[in-house]
């Protein structure tokens, strides 16, 4: 089977993958209808902010597969060989 969303994902580079991590997890807030401030993601991912690309808050209670409480993201993209 081939499978090309696997191609697709590995072949994002710096600014593809904040921007997914980005979209997946604003597309998890909105599918539970959480306030905006539940996710943030910079556009910036040159800025000087220490390697954190987003923050979430994702409730305790809440049925997600995401992180709870508040994370910090780092995104990595490229090869891994």
């Amino acid at each position: 089977m081939d499978l090309q969303i696997v191609r697709w994902i590995r072949g994002q580079d710096e600014n593809g993958a904040v921007s997914m991590a980005r979209t997946l997890c604003m597309a998890e807030a909105g599918r539970h209808r959480l306030d905006l401030g539940t996710v943030s993601f910079s556009a910036r991912v040159k800025a000087k902010d220490q390697g954190i690309d987003g923050r979430t808050t994702f409730p305790t209670e809440l049925d997600t597969l995401f992180p709870h409480g508040p994370h910090v993201w780092q995104i990595k993209s490229g090869s891994t060989t």
